[in-house]
C-alpha cells in the first residue's frame, strides 16, 4: 500500500507528457515542411531537363516518369503527406499548421544548395522575415498567455446556445 508521500512511478510526470505531446508534432511538422521543400526543388530540377514545348503535351508525364530526380520528388511529397498527417494527428492545429509555412524558406535554402546557386541577400531577407514572422505569430497565439476567455468575448452578444438553451424561452 502506497503512503501519502509516495509518488506513482507508473506514470510519467505531467510536464514530461506535455513536452512529448508538443515536441513530437513539432518535429513531424518541420519534417513535413522540409520534405515538401525538397520535393518542390527536385521536381523543378527534373522539369528543367525535359525538352521545352509551347504548352502541355501528352508525353510530358512520361518524360518526367523516366527521370529518377522527379520520382524522388514524388517520394518526398508522399513523405511530406505522411509527416503532415502524423503532425496533425499528434498535435494541436494551432501549433502544427503554422509550422508548415517553414516550407517557403526551406525551399529557398534547399534550392540554393541543390541547384548550386548562391541565395542572394534578398532571399536571405525573405527567409528571415518569414521565420521571424512565424515566431512572433506563434508567440502571440501561445495558449500560455493566461487570458481568460471572457475577456476575448467581452462585448459580443451571446447566442441562446451559448447560454445553455437550445431554443428561445417562451
Amino acid at each position: 500500500m502506497a503512503g501519502a508521500g509516495t509518488a506513482d512511478v507508473t506514470r510519467p510526470p505531467i510536464r514530461e507528457v506535455a513536452t512529448l505531446h508538443t515536441v513530437l508534432p513539432v518535429l513531424f511538422a518541420i519534417c513535413a515542411a522540409f520534405s515538401n521543400a525538397v520535393a518542390t526543388v527536385l521536381q523543378r530540377k527534373a522539369a528543367l531537363t525535359v525538352p521545352a514545348s509551347q504548352g502541355l503535351r501528352a508525353g510530358l508525364i512520361a518524360d518526367l516518369l523516366r527521370r529518377p530526380v522527379w520520382l524522388a520528388g514524388i517520394l518526398a511529397v508522399i513523405g511530406a503527406a505522411v509527416c503532415q498527417a502524423l503532425a496533425l494527428a499528434t498535435g494541436p492545429l494551432t501549433i502544427v499548421q503554422p509550422l508548415f509555412v517553414l516550407e517557403l524558406p526551406l525551399t529557398l535554402i534547399v534550392a540554393s544548395l541543390l541547384m548550386h546557386r548562391r541565395l542572394p541577400g534578398t532571399g536571405w531577407l525573405a527567409v528571415t522575415v518569414v521565420v521571424v514572422g512565424l515566431a512572433v505569430a506563434l508567440a502571440a497565439a501561445s495558449p500560455a498567455g493566461n487570458t481568460p476567455m471572457w475577456r476575448l468575448t467581452a462585448g459580443f452578444p451571446r447566442s441562446p446556445c451559448a447560454r445553455g438553451r437550445s431554443s428561445p424561452s417562451p
